[in-house]
């Protein structure tokens, strides 16, 4: 019997041919059953999506939790939208610290959908463009974090994917722009900041290195007299002997926010809902 390796190296040949589908899928179904015997689940996992597979794809997801391969047991799972197998291996790779892959239970389609959404949403504040980050990390602080607050405040540019996530989870997010100039910094409001009094707010930056723009915009946010304000950051902290690594210098957030959040400090158990919240504000 051929290996699976091998009869993927035959269905790339086949492809190059233009064979016709019947020989082509009879290749694949072959070299799906054969991956998975061989418990090469990524190769099981290709086969069975390229054939619309739904059982492949359900018992490659299986044989991925038995065996402890998450990343490719999340991947089958979410083709076929198995509630309880995502539910399952994200619950074991959060209690294994491996959050880093559950970008794989977010459905590639859903995640598209976000991103096509938030060019409206920059076009709407104003802006062409901005960066973007992991999704996963950003749905799931959303998810954590949006019920404990009244108001977001995204500074622009860096906070702004951050603002347009927790939107999604029904948090007013509102815009305003702070930049680094010489040895202080620039800040002016896109929305009104009139409603901040009393309030919770949450602010959002990508990162801090030195602190200007944050110090600059906590002065401008007290000026309204909120009930505190939090921030989160995209970049988890990192040592910045010269600020040349990508992360935070936690250390350089200025006096005045209550308390700091980035990805890897909060709770994954939640995830999955997060995942079904966003997909349920994609389908509106």
């Amino acid at each position: 019997m051929e290996k699976a390796c091998d009869l993927k190296i035959k269905v790339d040949q086949l492809k190059r041919r233009g064979v016709d589908r019947e020989v082509l899928d009879r290749v694949l179904a072959e070299m799906g059953e054969v991956a998975f015997q061989e418990g090469n689940i990524y190769l099981a996992v290709k086969a069975f999506k390229a054939l619309n597979n739904p059982a492949g794809l359900k018992k490659a997801g299986d044989l991925g939790l038995r065996t402890g391969n998450l990343y490719d047991a999340l991947r089958a799972y979410k083709l076929i939208e198995n509630e309880k197998g995502l539910r399952e291996g994200i619950d074991i790779a959060v209690k294994q610290g491996k959050t880093n892959i559950l970008s794989e239970a977010i459905p590639d389609c859903l995640e598209q959908k976000v991103l096509k959404r938030y060019k409206g949403f920059l076009k709407n504040k104003g802006f062409e463009h901005a960066v973007t980050f992991e999704l996963y990390e950003v749905l799931n602080a959303a998810n954590e974090l949006a019920p404990d607050h009244d108001i977001g405040i995204a500074l622009a540019k860096g906070g702004l994917f951050s603002g347009y996530i927790f939107s999604l989870f029904d948090l007013p997010v509102i815009v305003a722009e702070a930049h680094r100039k010489g040895r202080g910094a620039t800040f002016k409001w896109h929305d009104s900041p009139e409603q901040l009094k009393d309030k919770k707010i949450l602010v959002f930056d990508k990162d801090v290195i030195k602190g200007r723009t944050l110090g600059r915009a906590i002065k401008e946010i007290k000026k309204y007299s909120p009930k505190e304000v939090d921030l989160f950051l995209n970049y988890n902290p990192v040592e910045h002997g010269y600020y040349c690594s990508i992360g935070s210098n936690i250390s350089s957030v200025p006096e005045g926010f209550r308390e700091i959040f980035y990805p890897k400090i909060l709770n994954y158990s939640n995830f999955y809902n997060g995942i079904l919240k966003i997909k349920e504000k994609m389908e509106k």
